[in-house]
């Protein structure tokens, strides 16, 4: 009945690195819980009556995301163990009871966030989040159409949306969960300009097969990676 994290511990250790707990200050924010780990597995702390403590800003109110925090709680309360895993190659998925964060491709992510956009929106919390709920531990939910269309997010991608909602507009909100190539990186618009000036760079390419290097995003909420 927890997230079975070890090997990220390992991992961490192996390579002197930190992001278990990159991952745990993240999850922290989002979800308003306080999390511990016990023996390899993630857990997250209640009061003397097994009810979860949810920190509250100033005014009494829970911080976080209520979103975020039932679907990480439902995860860690259910039945079966999820397997958590850290890798630095193969980039982050999640199916059946195991789930992993690609390092390099989150740091790619967050280097690459424009400056009118928060760079955890696909930080080490959010990419946890986005590949749990492909677990059956979360919604069991693999990518479909979105996965080849552009401009279409998915099951997992407007719960995401949802999450990003409610930590607040420098969140943004992801427009497609597939990327454009342009000038030598991935983009992914996270304002309608954005996926605007994409959109137009991909008709460019369909109608006169030439590129526009100036639609590339500059501005407003994007990543480019």
């Amino acid at each position: 009945m927890r997230i079975d994290v070890s090997q990220a511990q390992q991992y961490d250790k192996d390579n002197g690195t930190n992001f278990l707990q990159k991952i745990i200050s993240d999850l922290s924010e989002q979800t308003g819980l306080s999390f511990s780990i016990n023996k390899g597995f993630l857990e997250y702390e209640k009061d003397d009556d097994g009810n979860a403590l949810i920190s509250t800003d100033q005014n009494g109110d829970p911080m976080g995301s209520s979103i975020s925090r039932d679907l990480i709680k439902k995860g860690i309360d259910h039945k079966e163990t999820g397997k958590f895993s850290l890798v630095n190659s193969g980039g982050s998925h999640g199916m059946g009871l195991n789930f992993q964060v690609d390092v390099n491709q989150t740091e790619s992510f967050i280097a690459g966030t424009g400056s009118a956009l928060n760079k955890k929106t696909m930080g080490f919390g959010m990419m946890f989040t986005h590949e749990f709920l492909h677990t059956d531990i979360g919604i069991g939910k693999l990518h479909g159409r979105e996965a080849n269309e552009w401009g279409r997010i998915g099951s997992v991608g407007n719960i995401m949306n949802g999450i990003r909602k409610q930590m607040g507009s420098d969140y943004g909100e992801r427009h497609s969960y597939l990327s454009v190539g342009l000038n030598g990186k991935s983009h992914i618009p996270f304002d309608l300009s954005n996926r605007q000036l994409l959109y137009q760079q991909i008709q460019g390419r369909i109608k006169r097969g030439i590129l526009y290097p100036t639609l590339s995003p500059i501005r407003g909420k994007y990543i480019s990676y």
